[in-house]
């Protein structure tokens, strides 16, 4: 088996199919040789990795991550496990399927579509973006009926931040479309009427 590794900087590495793969820190990847057949390709992975995977409709591209699975035929995506209460996928041209696990068939995502798993759930949630003109997109967080630690653990793994809250009973159905952790969380105080803790990572 072949292992690669990225400590405290970003790594490329070309793999047998000629796909690069670029881990960033404190992520890995492994794959076997024969992993690399006529009408397949398997690797599986640690943290955050970003793939650019060469063409090949003969032989699907499957990405193991530690609870989820992203299969390809060509196409550049990134998969971040570095939270372990989820993972997300970005992708940046091309279309991939992902999927849980243990969960049901997946979603679809194509080109500047973000999605989020997380741990434990059945199928990824979407996590939509807007752009308008030239300015840069901004994500819109839906919410229906989601209970409130969903949406704090959906949050910590955007933001890449700890948010919890005493108050676990509560669900919560709005839309934020907006880069502003801050003001989500201020506007998720008033509605629902409790106090939010952020702590960086």
């Amino acid at each position: 088996m072949t292992r690669l590794y990225a400590y405290d900087n970003a790594v490329s590495y070309t793999l047998p199919d000629s796909s690069v793969v670029t881990l960033f820190p404190h992520s890995s990847l492994s794959y076997h040789s024969e992993s690399f057949g006529d009408d397949s390709r398997q690797v599986e992975m640690t943290g955050k990795v970003e793939f650019r995977v060469t063409k090949n409709p003969e032989a699907p591209f499957v990405a193991n991550a530690t609870y989820a699975t992203v299969t390809v035929l060509g196409t550049q995506f990134t998969v971040d496990e570095l939270n372990p209460d989820s993972i997300g996928v970005s992708v940046t041209s091309g279309k991939v399927r992902f999927t849980a696990k243990d969960g049901n068939e997946g979603i679809i995502l194509t080109k500047g579509m973000h999605a989020c798993l997380l741990a434990g759930a059945d199928d990824p949630e979407i996590i939509e973006t807007t752009q308008t003109g030239g300015t840069p997109a901004a994500h819109k967080f839906v919410f229906d009926n989601t209970p409130l630690p969903d949406v704090l653990k959906r949050l910590s793994a955007h933001f890449n931040v700890s948010l919890t809250c005493p108050s676990t009973g509560k669900v919560l159905t709005a839309e934020f479309e907006t880069d502003n952790l801050d003001e989500i969380i201020m506007l998720i105080e008033k509605s629902l009427d409790v106090k939010i803790e952020k702590e960086t990572k």
